[in-house]
């Protein structure tokens, strides 16, 4: 599996969800969170890591963007 294309498709389906009435705080701080995820997943694509390192992070964003 190709986790860095998955963590990329899973932020699109993020944000382009609208977040449900009273849960604007809760998917902004989820965004945040995901942002900084992501980050890291680029510089692990960037520096040739292991791909079991991305698929931390895709689980972790999996877990952030089904809340």
């Amino acid at each position: 599996m190709d986790y860095f294309k998955e963590i990329k498709k899973k932020i699109n389906e993020f944000c382009n969800n609208v977040p449900a009435k009273g849960f604007e705080i809760n998917y902004l701080e989820n965004a945040q969170e995901v942002l900084e995820l992501y980050g890291q997943a680029c510089a692990i694509v960037e520096e040739g890591k292991e791909e079991n390192e991305l698929q931390g992070i895709y689980e972790d964003i999996i877990n952030l963007t089904e809340e």
